[in-house]
């Protein structure tokens, strides 16, 4: 008999905490989404513990549905991690919507093209509803990405060494300038997340590399 060989696999990861509605566009308009050729698709929600109908929406949908008692989206981003079976980890936030219906085909593509085994982590535009586009919250949660990642940032390299890690995902230099992780939109390959402690901490680490 022939062995099939197996194919490799991308792990789509979403933390949500009571974003019931925002969730459901997002699992509808997943559910379109073109499969890479040649690859794996699975999506796996994380319920962080939620009071309203989100887990309704996760176990209405295909999708698999994990449950995280530990309240934070770095636990339930690494909850999703331990659930997964991917070699590429591409974690999304329940209240942003994929760019188009080949986000996952341009996604591997990227990868693929940088090489899988030289990249540790990277993002990309993100796209958010149009009743949060004017929400003050997601204007300068954007905005500070959009600034400390924008190619035109100045980067700060001899500084490199004395930053350090913080709750959330932020690393935070000695000359008090915030460098946000956007991981609402990230790709990771699995072994670096893992080597690096999880989720929110490989974003950290990234973020940090970039300045």
């Amino acid at each position: 008999m022939i062995a099939t060989p197996r194919l490799p696999i991308l792990s789509v990861i979403i933390p949500v905490r009571n974003h019931a509605g925002p969730l459901r566009r997002l699992l509808d308009r997943l559910r379109n989404q073109a499969i890479p050729p040649d690859w794996l698709v699975e999506v796996i929600v994380v319920d962080n513990s939620s009071t309203d109908h989100t887990a309704a929406v996760i176990k209405a949908s295909p999708f698999t549905y994990v449950l995280c008692t530990e309240l934070g989206s770095g636990a339930a981003r690494n909850a999703g991690v331990r659930a997964s079976r991917g070699s590429l980890l591409y974690f999304i936030d329940a209240d942003t919507l994929p760019g188009s219906d080949e986000q996952f085909v341009t996604l591997i593509q990227i990868a693929m093209r940088i090489g899988p085994d030289r990249f540790g982590a990277f993002g990309g535009a993100v796209v958010i509803p149009p009743n949060q586009r004017w929400n003050p919250i997601a204007i300068a949660d954007h905005w500070a990405c959009w600034f400390n990642w924008h190619p035109g940032r100045k980067p700060q390299r001899k500084q490199r060494r004395t930053a350090r890690f913080e709750p959330g995902g932020h690393v935070r230099k000695a000359t008090g300038t915030p460098l946000i992780g956007p991981v609402r939109r990230m790709m990771h390959r699995r072994s670096c997340a893992v080597r690096a402690g999880g989720a929110c901490r490989a974003s950290a680490r990234a973020a940090q590399l970039r300045g």
